[in-house]
């Protein structure tokens, strides 16, 4: 009876091995390893009955994988704006997860965002914890540069003004 290690690159691992038929009594053998310590990885048995006969085996400890966080971050709208958000999505480790912001919230969501660098630590079931580091960006501020080239005669009405609009969000009304 196997237990598997309880976070990725735990040695909490254990197998519990029990003679059946043969003749008892049975010596049982872990090779190299200690059945209460044990990390993911294939093992090797021994068990030999009083009439010398062996049999061996191997059985598999597993571990869950390593928590991975990945983010959905919308950006600010408008320069010095603080409408962006961040969701954080969370795999590996074991469910259920807690979130601590560097903002101090504690969801998996964090709204209300001004432009800015963000850290959330996700900490599994198993109290395995990841940092993650999410930056917010915002665009440049909304900046206005025109040419102005003056009619050629009074009344030509040939003369224009161009206009070059840079920063903020296109598209530009």
């Amino acid at each position: 009876t196997t237990t598997n290690v309880s976070c990725n690159g735990g040695d909490d691992g254990s197998v519990t091995i029990t003679g059946v038929g043969g003749t008892p009594p049975y010596m049982i053998s872990l090779l190299n390893a200690n059945p209460s310590q044990l990390s993911a990885g294939y093992y090797n048995y021994m068990v030999i009955d009083s009439w010398s006969c062996i049999y061996t085996d191997s059985f598999l400890i597993t571990e869950p994988p390593i928590i991975s966080v990945t983010s959905n971050t919308t950006n600010v709208s408008c320069n010095g704006g603080n409408d962006g958000s961040c969701t954080v999505t969370v795999v590996g480790g074991q469910a259920s997860y807690t979130y601590l912001w560097n903002t101090g919230q504690t969801t998996q969501t964090i709204n209300n965002l001004s432009a800015g660098t963000y850290t959330v630590t996700v900490t599994d079931a198993q109290g395995q914890s990841q940092l993650a580091t999410i930056v917010v960006n915002e665009p440049l501020p909304l900046s206005l540069s025109y040419v102005i080239t003056h009619e050629s005669a009074i009344g030509a009405s040939n003369g224009a003004i161009d206009m070059t609009v840079t920063g903020g969000t296109p598209p530009y009304s």
